[in-house]
C-alpha cells in the first residue's frame, strides 16, 4: 500500500483462499508478492470469525514490507485486531497497529489499544534506534574489467559448422576447458550477459559506473585480418553480424518507479559479434604435375581373402584425365560461389566462316 504506481497501472488482486466451507466459522488468508526495478513488496492478512449461540469472535492480522533497493530502505506495517461481542455487544476489543521504517535511523512506533467493557486504555510507542547518517554508499563498479573478464570466459564463445553439405569434419575430442574447436569454414560468435554495449550506463546494479560508462567491441582479428565492428558489415574476407541478448534497462539506467513499470522489462541489446568466412582460401582442381597413385585389389569372398593382385600404378596422365570427375571434384567447396564457373580446361573456339549472301561471323 505505501508504494505509489505510475498513472493507470491496473489495480492487482491479492492470492486469496478461504480454508472454512461454510459461514461458520470462516478462515481466510490473502498474501502479495510484487518486484519492481527498485523494489520489493510482499504481505499478507488473515481473517477468522467464529459465532457460538449469543457470542462471536473476530480478528485479524496482518503485515505490509517495502524494500527499497536504492538507495536501500525498509518499511514495515502490521496490525492486529480481536473483538468479542456477546448478544451484539462488545465485550472486548484489542487493537494493536505500529511501523518499522530505517536503517538510517531505524524508528518504530505504534499504538495498543484495549477495550474491556466500560474500560479503555491506550499506549503509544515511538522511539529512534542507530545514526540519522545513511550509510556509505556501495563502492562503484568498473564495468570494463567485467567485459574483459567476459572476453576470456570460454563458455561465452560458440562455434557452429557450415551450412550445407560438410567437406571438412573434426575428430571429436575430450574438451579442454580452455580451447574451443572451430571449424574452418564455420562461424565464431562471442556473446556475454553481464552488460549491453554500445549503451551508455548510468548505473551498474544499483551501483555507479567506474571508468568508461559506454562500451563496445571496437574491432576483431583473426590472423592477419582486422576489421571494425561498429556495424554489421560483410567484406571481401567475413561477415560481422552483432549478436543481441535481453537485458533489464532497469539495471543499467537510472528510472523512477514509475518509469520502470511503464516500460518494457527487458530489451534486445548487442551482447557480442558473430564472424564467418565468406570467401574461404581453397585449393583449385590440379592443373600441373599429378603425382603417381598406387592401389592393389583384394577380393574377399565366403571362402575368405583370396590372394592381392600386384599392385597397380595411376599414372600421371590418367589422373589428370579422371580428377574432374572424382568425388572431390564436386565437393561443394569446388561447386559453389564463383567455383561453379570455373573451366576444366576446356577450350572454346570460334571460327570464322562466310555463308553464301552474308556477311563474316
Amino acid at each position: 500500500p505505501a508504494f505509489s504506481p505510475p498513472p493507470d497501472f491496473p489495480t492487482l488482486n491479492r492470492l486469496a483462499i478461504s480454508l472454512s466451507s461454510g459461514n461458520n466459522p470462516t478462515f481466510s488468508l490473502q498474501a502479495y508478492f510484487a518486484v519492481t526495478s527498485n523494489t520489493l513488496q510482499f504481505g499478507a492478512k488473515a481473517q477468522l470469525s467464529v459465532t457460538a449461540g449469543s457470542a462471536s469472535v473476530s480478528g485479524m492480522m496482518s503485515f505490509d514490507t517495502l524494500i527499497h533497493l536504492k538507495p536501500f530502505g525498509l518499511e514495515v506495517d502490521f496490525a492486529a485486531a480481536l473483538t468479542i461481542k456477546v448478544d451484539g455487544q462488545q465485550l472486548l476489543a484489542v487493537t494493536v497497529s505500529g511501523q518499522i521504517t530505517g536503517p538510517a535511523p531505524w524508528r518504530i512506533t505504534g499504538k495498543a489499544s484495549v477495550q474491556f467493557l466500560f474500560i479503555s486504555v491506550n499506549v503509544n510507542v515511538n522511539c529512534q534506534l542507530g545514526s540519522a547518517t545513511p550509510p556509505a554508499p556501495a563502492p562503484p563498479t568498473r564495468v570494463i574489467e567485467l567485459l574483459t573478464a567476459e572476453v576470456g570466459n570460454l563458455a561465452n564463445w560458440s562455434a557452429l559448422p557450415p551450412s550445407g553439405e560438410m567437406v571438412v569434419t573434426l575428430q571429436p575430442a575430450p574438451a579442454s576447458g580452455t580451447e574451443l574447436r572451430a571449424h574452418p569454414l564455420g562461424s565464431l560468435t562471442f556473446s556475454q550477459h553481464t552488460v549491453p554495449l554500445g549503451l551508455e550506463l548510468q548505473q551498474f546494479g544499483g551501483t555507479d559506473v567506474a571508468g568508461p560508462a559506454k562500451l563496445a567491441l571496437t574491432s576483431v582479428k583473426y590472423g592477419s585480418y582486422v576489421s571494425s565492428t561498429s556495424t554489421t558489415s560483410t567484406t571481401g574476407t567475413f561477415t560481422l553480424a552483432s549478436v543481441l541478448d535481453a537485458f533489464a534497462p532497469a539495471q543499467f539506467l537510472l528510472m523512477s518507479d514509475s518509469e520502470a513499470l511503464s516500460q518494457p522489462s527487458f530489451v534486445d541489446y548487442q551482447s557480442g559479434i558473430a564472424f564467418s568466412p565468406t570467401d574461404p582460401a581453397l585449393d583449385q582442381l590440379a592443373v600441373g604435375d599429378v603425382a603417381p597413385v598406387g592401389y592393389a585389389i583384394e577380393v574377399i569372398d565366403s571362402q575368405g581373402t583370396q590372394p592381392t593382385d600386384d599392385t597397380w600404378t595411376l599414372d600421371a596422365t590418367a589422373a589428370a584425365r579422371l580428377t574432374p570427375t572424382a568425388p572431390a571434384a564436386y565437393a561443394p567447396t569446388r561447386t559453389t560461389g564463383a567455383n561453379r564457373y570455373q573451366s576444366a580446361g576446356i577450350q572454346i573456339a570460334v571460327k570464322a566462316t562466310k555463308a553464301a549472301g552474308a556477311g563474316v561471323l
